[in-house]
């Protein structure tokens, strides 16, 4: 039997996962990471975002395996990063 997975996103970040295209690119990477190459996490790129998703091992048991997803990059940080390498 599988595990039920469960997906959840710091605060900040809680707009995303209102976001259809995010979740979709979100399962879509867990099956492609995790399910297929037996990755321990997975990552979304969206709108700028770039958020890792991790095993919570606080909350996971056998049966229910749940990742918490939190922003590596933000839209803002990337955008500064590109005007510092202009001037």
């Amino acid at each position: 039997m599988k595990a039920q997975i469960k997906i959840r996103v710091e605060d900040k970040l809680k707009t995303l996962m209102q976001d259809q295209e995010f979740r979709r690119r979100a399962i879509r990477a867990y099956e492609n990471q995790v399910e297929q190459n037996h990755g321990w996490g997975f990552t979304v790129r969206y709108q700028g975002y770039r958020v890792r998703f991790d095993i919570d091992e606080k909350i996971s048991t056998q049966n229910c395996i749940v990742y918490v997803g939190y922003a590596e990059e933000k839209p803002d940080t990337l955008q500064k990063t590109l005007q510092e390498v202009l001037v």
